[in-house]
């Protein structure tokens, strides 16, 4: 029943939470009002015709700037020889750091699950001590 609430397969009269789908629908004489006005909410073009010739024309300016970018030699890691395009694989990069910091957390998971994490007299292991971070946040550009 639980399942069938949530995806409107059933509904409870007077709840606005599990109401009917149709409920929740603008009325045919609304659309036409708002059609007629041009001013019906949505974030795409209403006409499909209209939709795809501004679809095709933004696709056409994007490829016209890829090629040209690809003709000057300005894609990186990209070449196209005699039509063939080739993009070269992108290698791993962590910075050292973090590798640092992961080989630390695999040194503390190992201490837990061994039990040896904490010294009698002096609280935890330096092994199993987290080390301060020195990562920095990258800028978004």
């Amino acid at each position: 029943m639980r399942d069938r609430l949530r995806t409107g397969d059933v509904w409870v009269t007077g709840r606005r939470q599990y109401r009917s789908c149709d409920e929740r629908l603008i009325s045919g004489e609304t659309l036409r009002e708002l059609q007629q006005a041009g001013t019906l909410p949505i974030a795409v073009e209403a006409d499909f015709e209209q939709f795809m010739v501004a679809r095709q024309n933004l696709l056409d300016e994007r490829l016209t700037a890829v090629d040209t970018r690809a003709k000057d030699g300005k894609l990186p890691d990209v070449t196209i020889n005699k039509g063939v395009l080739k993009i070269a694989a992108i290698e791993k990069s962590p910075p050292p750091e973090a590798e640092a910091l992961a080989a630390h957390l695999y040194a503390m998971r190992h201490c837990f699950i061994v039990g040896r994490s904490i010294l009698p007299d002096r609280g935890l292991r330096p092994e199993c001590r987290p080390p301060q971070c020195t990562l920095q946040p990258e800028a978004r550009v």
